[in-house]
């Protein structure tokens, strides 16, 4: 129940685990009366707290009721990881989880903003319990206290996009976080070659690779940019989501951040998303020119050469044909309406 807390005693470690309240109660009180005059140790005081409430005995609730909010409105606040973690572990135990507990995480956070272990703890345990409103909560804080780092960045748009769908949130809330999402992953996409122009800018198709990837480096700010299919596929559902079809397209076809870039790595998955947005968006003559290119590069006779698509016999894919097939019927359909209005 309790091993990802890592407590220094692993004697009541034990019997937490083992569900022995009272012997996990003794073990505690046993430690307390070896602390020095008024010294106090949170994380016991909070086992402390936990376990009382668990006891059948109405004395022992309310006792552990007053610690618990002896915690909960302390100044300075609890700053302890373990602290935080364990009455929050418990209360989930309980199934009694109060609100206040995300507070305690924010005013640990805002106590201790340099402390890593700190904030992604509390994202993590947002995280394991699907808790997308909390989860951006944490990852926004991490972010904000970390600007430069990768993990919090993209954890934030990953948690805004959850929240953005999720049947917990009112529809207001869900489509301000649907819009950070999408603010955060333009801001990704812009920084990949931000020196050299905007994404979706043809202008620039003449950059090389090896220019892009040391431009990213030296960006001082390189932990918000994309850097792999990972990360654009996250992109394109934020864009998605966001009804964004064309930013999308134009993502995907740029030479910096598309699926012959350094960050797509010519994966098979992103040739499919575009697929399914030019047939979105209606862009069947788009759509018929791009399979064709994918089936020419495919030919026998064109496996030795280069022709840019790489994706060799993997052209000759079925979601090619069809693909293509559906844009030839909506092309003629097009043609047919136009001549017979």
């Amino acid at each position: 129940m309790f091993q990802h807390l890592e407590l220094p005693d692993s004697q009541i470690l034990d019997a937490i685990d083992q569900g022995e309240w009272r012997h996990a109660l003794q073990l505690i009180e046993k430690k307390e009366r070896r602390l020095k005059k008024d010294e106090t140790i949170d994380w016991l005081t909070a086992c402390k707290a936990s376990v009382l409430l668990l006891l059948p005995e109405l004395a022992k609730q309310r006792q552990g009721r007053i610690l618990l909010e002896l915690l909960y409105e302390r100044k300075p606040p609890v700053v302890d990881v373990r602290a935080v973690m364990t009455i929050e572990t418990f209360a989930k135990r309980r199934k009694d989880f109060d609100d206040r507990i995300d507070v305690l995480w924010g005013h640990a956070a805002n106590a201790r903003p340099k402390d890593e272990e700190l904030h992604r703890s509390w994202f993590k345990m947002r995280f394991w319990v699907k808790d997308w409103q909390g989860a951006r909560k944490a990852a926004m804080a991490y972010t904000r206290h970390f600007p430069n780092k990768r993990e919090p960045f993209f954890w934030a748009i990953f948690a805004n996009f959850m929240a953005s769908k999720s049947s917990k949130i009112p529809d207001q809330e869900k489509a301000l976080c649907g819009t950070m999402a999408y603010r955060m992953c333009a801001k990704a996409a812009e920084a990949v070659s931000s020196a050299e122009g905007k994404v979706g800018d043809s202008s620039h198709s003449d950059i090389t690779h090896t220019h892009l990837t040391k431009m990213c480096i030296q960006e001082p700010k390189n932990g918000r940019v994309l850097r792999g299919p990972g990360d654009l596929a996250l992109l394109l559902d934020v864009y998605e989501s966001q009804g964004k079809y064309d930013e999308a397209i134009a993502v995907l076809h740029d030479p910096r951040t598309g699926i012959w870039s350094d960050v797509g790595k010519t994966t098979w998955n992103l040739v499919l998303r575009m697929f399914r947005l030019l047939e979105q968006t209606k862009q069947w003559r788009r759509l018929l020119i791009f399979c064709f290119n994918l089936l020419e590069d495919a030919r026998p006779q064109n496996l030795p050469k280069k022709l840019g698509y790489e994706f060799r016999e993997l052209g000759n894919h079925w979601a090619v044909w069809r693909a293509m097939l559906r844009a030839l019927a909506n092309l003629r359909e097009v043609r047919e309406d136009t001549e017979n209005p």
